[in-house]
């Protein structure tokens, strides 16, 4: 099976039209065509010409790990292939024609119902549901959802949703917001959590052509990955081991900072290995098995279907489909000429080889700190000594101390201020 050959539909043959519309405060409408194919429901998933960040990359994303998560963790995810659909968009302009094909999850009298709509539909105080916005590039806290009345009740829904949110860990998600977790509702009870069907925000594929934006990222998740804390030769044992573990359950100063909210990845792996931790030890197992073949397992890229691009793309077409200008506009001109420019032709030997050594750091990375909670909730002794907040690409970050001096001048000018 090549596991990455391009499938060409045609929209004339389409079923129908799955509409999708957005719930939060980002809104927006999907219609995606649906194909029958033996009898089964397909849905051709394009790239959009407006979201963020994509590039062709973005279909390989989803085909390489709903693959690995199929067979490694949970065989009811469904495999997507790369597909184009030819005259998509001359009926959907805000998208192109090149895409990924998934088969529909649903069964006949099934109903999605994502986070977001079902907070809405049973308020828990919690949950604060109301300030939920789904900004990408953001880490979502999932600690208050795992430990709601909802998910106490159903713990076997519970234990679901926090392998999926350890799944979004182990691709670093950049995406995986509120309403991109769903469960299903058949005749108005919530049959199992939704498999996943949205990988496509994997850090690992994004922003090739931006080389040292991607290096950057994957080090904010690195650090958000990692407890804070440096054994200190000065104090005992015993006082070392205090402090990390109140870095350990109750962060650092460097918390306080950064918008993508990197402090939720511990707080998330915190909450999973104290109220699933069999689940989790299952979990690096099955991890460790993936690992022996992401070792082997290359993407072959199809070259027309990559063609050239640039993480900017979005921007101009944003610019048309979302924002009111029109093509003649000056504005819209000069954005479209500079992302021209920014195009690149893919690397396809070199992406292969920095996406492996990042996919077998991720892994190796994220057993590691779950071993740690693992052993933190259970009483074992952590070895600190050798302990290290390590990083694939390292970069220099403000020190504890000097964040600490940073924060009293900010404390100090905001009394000013009054």
């Amino acid at each position: 099976m090549n596991l990455f050959k391009v499938e060409n539909y045609d929209i004339k043959n389409k079923k129908r039209n799955l509409e999708s519309k957005a719930s939060g405060v980002v809104s927006g409408t999907k219609y995606f065509p649906v194909f029958d194919e033996n009898g089964k429901e397909y849905i051709f998933k394009p790239l959009s010409k407006t979201k963020p960040y994509s590039t062709p990359l973005f279909a390989y994303s989803e085909v390489y790990w709903s693959y690995l998560i199929k067979k490694y963790i949970d065989p009811n995810t469904p495999q997507y292939r790369l597909a184009t659909c030819k005259g998509l968009t001359e009926e959907q302009p805000k998208y192109y024609e090149k895409g990924t094909i998934v088969e529909n999850i649903l069964n006949e009298n099934e109903k999605l119902v994502n986070l977001l709509e079902l907070y809405r539909e049973y308020p828990d105080t919690l949950v604060d549901i109301d300030k939920y916005i789904n900004y990408c590039e953001v880490q979502y806290n999932y600690e208050n959802i795992l430990k709601s009345t909802f998910f106490t009740i159903r713990k076997d829904l519970g234990e679901r949703l926090a392998e999926q949110v350890l799944c979004a860990l182990l691709r670093r998600d950049d995406n995986y917001h509120y309403e991109n977790v769903s469960l299903i509702l058949k005749d108005n009870k919530f049959e199992r959590v939704a498999p996943m069907i949205d990988m496509e925000f994997s850090e690992n594929f994004m922003h090739p052509d931006e080389q040292s934006y991607h290096d950057g990222k994957i080090c904010s998740f690195d650090y958000g990955l990692h407890p804070v804390f440096k054994y200190k030769d000065n104090l005992s044992f015993e006082e070392n081991y205090a402090i990390f573990l109140d870095k350990a359950k109750n962060g650092s100063i460097q918390d306080r900072y950064g918008w993508t909210r990197k402090k939720n990845i511990r707080i998330n792996i915190k909450c999973i290995t104290e109220l699933y931790p069999e689940m989790t030890k299952k979990f690096i197992e099955k991890i460790k098995l993936m690992r022996e073949e992401v070792e082997k397992l290359d993407i072959d890229f199809d070259d027309e279907f990559l063609g050239e691009f640039s993480s900017k793309d979005w921007e101009p077409t944003h610019m048309i489909f979302k924002d009111g200008y029109t093509e003649d506009d000056a504005e819209y001109i000069e954005k479209k000429q500079k992302v021209e420019k920014l195009r690149i032709k893919l690397d396809k030997k070199k992406f292969n080889e920095q996406l492996k050594k990042e996919v077998l750091w991720n892994i190796d990375r994220l057993i590691y700190i779950l071993d740690i909670f693992l052993k933190i909730n259970n009483n074992e002794l952590v070895d600190i000594k050798e302990y290290e907040e390590k990083t694939l690409y390292p970069s220099e970050r403000l020190s504890e101390e000097e964040l600490e001096i940073l924060s009293l001048c900010l404390d100090e000018d905001k009394t000013k201020k009054k």
